[in-house]
């Protein structure tokens, strides 16, 4: 489908996207900081035994996704119609006050509750695709969004860092929450001051005069828009799948060591060090190349670096290991969703993107409670053999249905 997306000012276009990648570093980092002490959060609020601990993780991180994959769609239309900054400052608020109350938290239940209700107001990331996919040029939506990804990236890479160290030097979890819900807020406060839209004539008449379900219905009918869902999807399950049992993995890897939160959130950040790196390569490769060949390279990698994590036996190798997996999971989505983005017309991409981040909200719905429920059955190694070829499956799958022609260079 060619479209021709409004074109931005070169420098208005550049400079939103460079304010929304610093932005969404911001929004990300505040979504992992607590990956390396969440499940001593829990023990702190006692949660125990340790398969406890595991099932409750993954059952608060996948919280907030089934609800955000139900309203996804409904924001999506929302910011088609009024404006995808409003929604971009919206989900960063509810992010904030989430935070917050989380730290005021003190059993796994109204833990659970919080997250449950703050997904139904949430989706930062896929606010921020929408309004970057409209602003740049057509011909450099994968670079765009290549960009975009590697601040999302470096928020998950500093994040942890940022979160081991906080719990370390301040010995309490709870401050540690509302510092990330101040300056979450004021991130809020920066995107109301200083990103621009810029709104084109687009088709007023015809997103107030077609349903939801009839757009949905169209969106569905593409050829290549509905396998895409299930490679969101498979995408997102794979990528945070591991999260609820990282740091218990490390820890046993570890033992009791001093700072050992701080280690645990560097041996997970090594992942974002590898995708800050990759990603804006990856990213303008896919505009040159075609988005569905670089998919179809990242997936391979991230299968081959993840499946020998079950066999590990030191920090090291485990820490090589996350390093190449990082290295191609920095192609995945911005490859992914730039195929999206050129299926949808620039007028409907909030709406598109909402979809999609249906998708992308119930694979880490599943994904954590996956991961922390085959930990607790058949242990840790056995999650990563289960994730790695869930990788596969996913490169199977869009090898032989998402489409050639037009993704391909």
């Amino acid at each position: 489908m060619n479209v021709t997306a409004v074109e931005a000012p070169d420098t208005a276009w550049k400079r939103t996207l460079a304010l929304m990648v610093c932005v969404q570093a911001v929004m990300s980092a505040q979504i992992y900081y607590s990956s390396p002490f969440f499940p001593q959060f829990l023990e702190q609020n006692g949660v125990f035994p340790l398969n406890n601990v595991e099932v409750w993780a993954g059952a608060i991180l996948s919280a907030s996704a089934l609800s955000s994959a139900v309203f996804s769609p409904i924001w999506g239309g929302i910011g088609d119609r009024i404006g995808r900054k409003q929604m971009v400052w919206r989900s960063a608020v509810a992010a904030s006050v989430a935070m917050g109350l989380t730290g005021l938290c003190t059993t796994p239940g109204e833990m659970l509750g919080i997250r449950i209700v703050s997904g139904a107001f949430a989706g930062f990331s896929t606010s921020a695709m929408a309004l970057v996919a409209t602003q740049v040029p057509e011909q450099r939506l994968g670079y765009a969004l290549g960009w975009l990804s590697t601040g999302q990236i470096a928020g998950a890479l500093v994040g942890p860092l940022l979160g081991g160290l906080l719990a370390d030097h301040l010995h309490d979890y709870r401050l540690v929450f509302f510092l990330s819900s101040g300056v979450t807020m004021l991130v809020s406060v920066l995107c109301v001051a200083f990103v621009r839209e810029v709104r084109g004539p687009g088709t007023h008449t015809e997103r107030h005069t077609t349903s939801l379900f009839e757009r949905l219905r169209g969106i569905a009918q593409h050829r290549d828009f509905a396998p895409m869902f299930l490679v969101i999807m498979l995408a997102q399950i794979c990528s945070i799948g591991l999260t609820p049992i990282l740091p218990l993995f490390v820890r046993d890897i570890l033992g009791n060591v001093p700072y050992q939160t701080t280690i645990t959130g560097a041996a997970i950040a090594v992942t974002g060090v590898a995708g800050l790196l990759s990603a804006p390569f990856l990213g303008r490769r896919s505009d040159e190349i075609g988005y569905r060949r670089v998919l179809l390279i990242a997936l391979t990698g991230a299968a081959a670096f993840t499946l020998p994590q079950a066999l590990v036996s030191n920090i090291w190798e485990f820490v090589a290991l996350r390093f190449g997996v990082g290295v191609f999971l920095g192609g995945i989505l911005p490859s992914a969703n730039a195929i999206i983005g050129r299926i949808a017309k620039p007028e409907t991409r909030g709406q598109v993107y909402g979809f999609t981040a249906t998708a992308q909200f119930l694979g880490r719905f599943v994904g954590p409670l996956l991961g922390s429920t085959i930990a607790a059955a058949f242990g840790i190694p056995a999650t990563f053999a289960v994730i790695g070829t869930l990788m596969v499956v996913n490169l199977v799958w869009v090898w032989a249905r998402v489409g050639r022609g037009m993704l391909d260079a």
